[in-house]
């Protein structure tokens, strides 16, 4: 375990680098699959089976992540779920060329790749992060990433390694520090926490505490957005509400119940992809106005995606057909998440992370101490989901990956322990 723990800290305090242009993004995924299997092989039958206990709540946000992608790579898919690109080549060629949902195959085994790499090193967080002591550290060490992610974006201009569209990568990493700092404030101020703590670690959380919030605030103002702020606020305000109030206990069928009533609601709004939703989806007021897709050609691509979509990670090539060479970016993570995952695929992820939401609350709620991990997380999965509405910022690398860890920590320490 010792092994591992150590490889897993210095993972996490490497992930800046991904930000670098490069390929830097796919040595680190290689790095976090590689440290997945390590403790897969290295860790005893109890200790997988108390982790698989506490990651259970993400099993079917992994799996749908990972599922879809699979169904998309099918050669001869049924052409209900298909994109009618196919038969327009096939007739072009006058040859059946085949099809499956994904248009472009090679990205989306790449995509897949990446998702595997986030799900191993979400896991590999909550097999180690079991023990407060190591819950804390590895808490602190996503803090420093975060830190060195927002000084990088912001100094960006200085550096020339950093690629040159870092706005919406920036807005997002300061929401996150914001909620992270609103974590760190919340456990330092709680009575049975602090009684806990070691007065030095009780500065350490202070100090890392307004470090967070000042940079998380330097990283708002620097692309000032009304939506972006009242989303961070929305963030701190459940958050600190999950870890200092006295939340309700609920359980597993509660948790189903409330999924549901929302889920259908989203169906509601969202299919068929004609619906107001899905337009409005497409002509939201993105934070690249310079390169995003007209809004008419975000709305017929909307319109024209299967139910499963088009394949993850080939929203680029699909772009090419619809939008001029100069605006082919999405208008917003939740339009590549819709056209590459589709109105099912994409309802399906609402669902299963509402769920994983609400675990993570009723876990704060069952815990006495340490309950700020899991409502940070739980927080921090709300606040990414809602910018990914008007931002291109969640689909960043960097975001991604100080997410998977805090929800690591987050599902390690919804359950005590000794539990």
């Amino acid at each position: 375990m010792t092994g591992t723990q150590g490889a897993l800290f210095l993972l996490v305090l490497a992930a800046p680098a991904t930000l670098l242009e490069g390929v830097t993004g796919w040595v680190f995924c290689a790095a976090a699959a590689a440290l997945g299997l390590m403790a897969l092989l290295l860790n005893s039958q109890g200790s997988l089976g108390r982790a698989w206990d506490n990651i259970r709540p993400a099993a079917p946000l992994a799996a749908v992540l990972v599922g879809i992608p699979l169904l998309q790579l099918v050669p001869f898919a049924p052409s209900s779920l298909t994109s009618p690109i196919w038969d327009q080549a096939s007739r072009a060629l006058q040859a059946d060329i085949g099809r499956s949902v994904s248009l472009d195959r090679g990205a989306t085994v790449s995509s897949l790749a990446g998702v595997l790499a986030l799900v191993a090193l979400a896991a590999t967080t909550a097999l180690i992060a079991r023990d407060r002591q190591r819950a804390a550290r590895l808490f602190q060490a996503a803090c420093f990433a975060t830190l060195m992610m927002i000084g990088l974006l912001l100094a960006g201009d200085w550096l020339p390694l950093i690629g040159s569209d870092r706005g919406p990568a920036l807005g997002v990493l300061g929401s996150l520090g914001l909620v992270m700092a609103a974590a760190l404030g919340s456990a330092a101020f709680a009575g049975r926490t602090r009684a806990a703590s070691s007065s030095v670690d009780r500065r350490v959380g202070l100090v890392l505490c307004g470090l967070m919030a000042a940079t998380g605030l330097l990283a708002q103002a620097s692309g000032l957005r009304l939506a972006g702020v009242l989303v961070a606020a929305i963030g701190i305000v459940l958050c600190v509400l999950a870890a200092r109030s006295p939340v309700p206990r609920f359980g597993t069928r509660t948790a189903l119940g409330i999924t549901a009533v929302l889920t259908l609601l989203a169906v509601g709004l969202v299919l068929p992809p004609g619906r107001d939703a899905v337009l409005a989806l497409a002509s939201a007021q993105s934070d690249r106005p310079g390169a995003t897709m007209a809004t008419q050609d975000a709305q017929r691509m909307l319109s024209e995606t299967p139910p499963l979509g088009t394949g993850v990670g080939s929203f680029d090539t699909l772009a090419a057909l619809y939008a001029a060479p100069a605006s082919r970016t999405p208008p917003s993570a939740a339009t590549k998440v819709y056209v590459e995952y589709g109105p099912v695929g994409a309802i399906i992820l609402l669902a299963v992370g509402l769920f994983l939401v609400l675990k993570l609350v009723a876990g704060a709620a069952r815990r006495g101490r340490d309950r700020h991990y899991s409502a940070c997380a739980a927080a921090l999965l709300v606040v990414l989901g809602a910018q990914s509405l008007w931002s291109t910022g969640p689909a960043n690398l960097a975001p991604q990956i100080v997410l998977a860890v805090l929800v690591g920590v987050g599902l390690a320490q919804r359950r005590s322990a000794d539990a």
